[in-house]
């Protein structure tokens, strides 16, 4: 498949499920994924970006949704991407080595969400790469 851009929005916050390695078809052209007014469960963001290899994942937008917590490994299959979008999702906590792999990290965008609980070393992805601006 050549899709390059995927959008899911939704007006009502529904759960929406995604299973092992459901993106997997487009690992290697997906540049652009927006998920909006959803609830995701953290097993679910698991499954979303940490068990399938997106390639070419530059922008993953996930502003708006009902996020509880942000587990380690999330996004450990989209290691090139550059610019993360969090904003207002209602997330609570943010795992140690949740971030831990994005390396091309340009722009973290976490504003208006609930944060209770922040790791040591949430954040030691970013030392010293010289590129990254971090928001929020």
């Amino acid at each position: 498949m050549n899709v390059s851009i995927l959008e899911f929005r939704c007006d009502d916050y529904r759960e929406i499920k995604f299973e092992y390695g459901a993106l997997e078809p487009l690992g290697y052209n997906l540049s652009s994924l927006q998920i909006n007014n959803y609830e995701l469960k953290p097993q679910g963001l698991v499954n979303l970006t940490g068990s399938t290899n997106l390639r070419k994942l530059l922008t993953l937008d996930l502003r708006y949704n009902k996020i509880s917590g942000i587990d380690d490994k999330a996004f450990s299959g989209i290691k090139f991407v550059q610019q993360l979008y969090l904003t207002s999702s209602h997330v609570k906590h943010i795992a140690k080595h949740s971030l831990a792999g994005l390396n091309d990290l340009v722009t973290f965008c976490i504003e208006g969400n609930e944060l209770t609980t922040l790791q040591n070393g949430s954040f030691d992805n970013f030392q010293n790469n010289g590129k990254n601006e971090n928001k929020g």
